[in-house]
């Protein structure tokens, strides 16, 4: 009969680091294209806007309700485009009826709708 062989002790030099889960990783792999600085570029596009949704109308100056916010969409959708032609203000409810509406690219499991 053979001897049955150790098995290593999990010490530092055998346990594997697990990555915490990550729920958004969809959105991670997008967010990659996106410049460093796009929460700068998005809060100037937002306050150009007045924090409206240029579709319609909702004001985000006070608001602070769950559900919603102002989003900032690429009308080209290349998100390396940061013109500001190439940039609108929308609200959550009209950003997902744009990408559902078969205009984009994204599909509408990768958009946030920080509910």
């Amino acid at each position: 009969m053979g001897s049955i062989p150790h098995l290593p002790r999990k010490g530092k030099e055998t346990a594997q680091k697990k990555k915490p889960y990550n729920r958004y990783r969809i959105r991670d792999d997008k967010m990659s294209r996106y410049s460093k600085d796009w929460n700068k570029i998005a809060c100037a596009i937002k306050q150009k806007a007045d924090w409206k949704c240029s579709q319609c109308g909702a004001d985000f100056k006070n608001k602070s309700s769950r559900g919603s916010c102002l989003q900032v969409h690429h009308w080209n959708r290349i998100p390396e485009d940061n013109r500001p032609e190439n940039l609108v203000a929308l609200c959550n409810i009209c950003h997902l009826k744009y990408h559902r509406g078969g205009k984009s690219n994204i599909l509408i499991g990768q958009l946030s709708l920080n509910l």
